[in-house]
């Protein structure tokens, strides 16, 4: 049963409508603001949306602690997470992703798994 504990979170405000994507991965855009994130190999990767801001509002991001996170394909419990173009997190092994998690639990795309969150360059 995937639950959440956020011991630490930022806000940021909306470069988008992120309404609908609670639960994805957010990155530091060039102007400072909470845009999904797209890339496994930016530095910018925050960590997890919990909220559903519109534009210009308030970006709530959960950095430090577990949270719920939407999975873009199969992930193991105990694996590495990026993110993948659209900000969905996926397993990785590569060099040169930055990790923004470890999967606390099984799941396919498109699940809501818990996830602790961490940030490292694998």
């Amino acid at each position: 049963m995937s639950q959440e504990h956020v011991l630490m979170s930022i806000t940021k405000e909306a470069a988008a409508d992120l309404s609908a994507k609670k639960y994805y991965c957010i990155a530091q855009d060039a102007n400072g603001k909470a845009a999904l994130a797209s890339s496994a190999t930016a530095k910018g990767n925050l960590g997890i949306l919990q909220n559903k801001p519109a534009s210009g509002e308030a970006a709530n991001i959960a950095v430090l602690g577990t949270s719920k996170a939407i999975l873009g394909g199969t992930v193991d419990e105990g694996d590495q997470l990026t993110t993948d173009a659209n900000g969905k997190l996926i397993a990785t092994t590569s060099a040169g992703d930055f990790v923004v998690a470890e999967a606390l639990e099984a799941g396919v795309l498109n699940d809501i798994a818990e996830v602790r969150l961490v940030k490292y360059r694998y």
